[in-house]
């Protein structure tokens, strides 16, 4: 008992970057989680504002909506103050540009459906500083890496947020995308699912009236064309996916380089990667889907028009139905010119600089 004290001690008040026993308050070898221990810091800074939460987002539109949703519920399970963290508008970062939340997202109706369960920082929390102290805030950062990913349970986090209010401090999260257990009830008699707070952080993410207005042009001009209406195809091969897919399993039902290091396929890999790329006019014709002017077929994803008259993997389809994408359709995108994003490289192109928005504008479409 004593030497668990003397552990929690050195804990907290040693600045070195050093990572927590795993033997927790909440019980002996107790694991943190899937993941491994986490690494936590514990230092001073003048830049942040004691009892707030900042977190960073990281790769595309999916792991960034992730990883605000992980974000605010931890956010609510640590007692703190959220501040909303900027979005990138391409997964490369090189590529892209820093966004603030509110050229995703409509903040204000999020705040609105979040209220009594999230509490918001105030704009420019960021810059607050204790004055009391010539140092600063006290700050506990919780490194995860630029990919996120920690997935540490409930208890690892009750426990920071016990030490944050004994030292009235911040704490700061690298990439907040899987940082907790979603699936553990939370303990010390609270016994709240958070997969229900989850959800609801989840439907708090609207899009902002700018994407919104954009996906409402692609529609109406679908349905004008279409008597019968439209189908929308999200079709994924873009280079990262490409990439992604040569290391998590490969179209030809093959394990992926990391199913071969875990010592064989696992339930779950490989199932999404180039499912039926090539034969996309098969499948839509499996499932009754008819073609002709009266239902135009919808293209999702990174490519313009100039790529998908072009590439094999569209020419079967584009035989049998009207193909439409987004350059045809959104004046903004047709004026601006550039390569499209599928298979060949065109760094600095419209497309992929703000890709995230253009997959969001996608996102409700489909």
């Amino acid at each position: 008992f004593l030497l668990l004290i003397g552990l929690s001690l050195i804990q907290l008040f040693i600045p070195d970057r050093k990572p927590l026993s795993r033997s927790s308050p909440w019980g002996p070898g107790s694991p943190w989680g899937p993941g491994d221990a986490p690494v936590v810091d514990f230092d001073w800074s003048t830049e942040h504002e004691a009892g707030v939460l900042y977190f960073d987002v990281c790769g595309g539109l999916t792991n960034q909506r992730i990883a605000l949703v992980h974000g605010f519920v931890l956010a609510h399970l640590m007692e703190l103050k959220a501040k909303l963290p900027p979005l990138s508008s391409s997964y490369e970062a090189q590529l892209g540009r820093s966004m603030s939340l509110g050229d995703m997202f409509d903040v204000q109706t999020m705040r609105r459906n979040l209220q009594g369960k999230v509490e918001f920082a105030e704009v420019g929390a960021r810059r607050g500083s204790d004055k009391k102290s010539k140092k600063g805030t006290r700050v506990i950062r919780v490194r995860t890496g630029q990919a996120g990913g920690l997935k540490a349970f409930p208890p690892f986090w009750l426990d920071l947020k016990r030490k944050a209010k004994k030292e009235n401090a911040a704490v700061v999260l690298e990439c907040a995308f899987n940082s907790v257990y979603i699936g553990q009830i939370v303990g010390e008699g609270e016994n709240e699912p958070l997969v229900e707070l989850a959800w609801a952080v989840d439907q708090a993410l609207v899009f902002s009236p700018a994407i919104r207005d954009q996906a409402t042009a692609i529609i109406t001009n679908l349905t004008d064309r279409g008597r019968l209406g439209f189908t929308a195809l999200h079709v994924r091969m873009e280079p990262d996916w490409v990439k992604h897919c040569e290391h998590w399993g490969q179209p030809d039902g093959k394990t992926g380089a990391r199913q071969q290091q875990k010592g064989g396929a696992r339930k779950g890999w490989n199932t999404n990667c180039m499912t039926n790329t090539d034969s996309l006019a098969n499948v839509l014709k499996i499932h009754r889907v008819e073609g002709g002017q009266d239902n135009p077929i919808f293209i999702a994803g990174g490519f313009l028009r100039a790529f998908v008259s072009s590439s094999p993997v569209f020419r079967d389809l584009a035989a049998e139905y009207t193909l439409v994408t987004k350059d045809t359709v959104l004046p903004t995108i047709a004026s601006a010119g550039g390569s499209s994003t599928g298979g060949k490289k065109a760094e600095g192109s419209f497309l992929e600089r703000d890709r995230e928005l253009y997959a969001a504008v996608d996102f409700e479409v489909c």
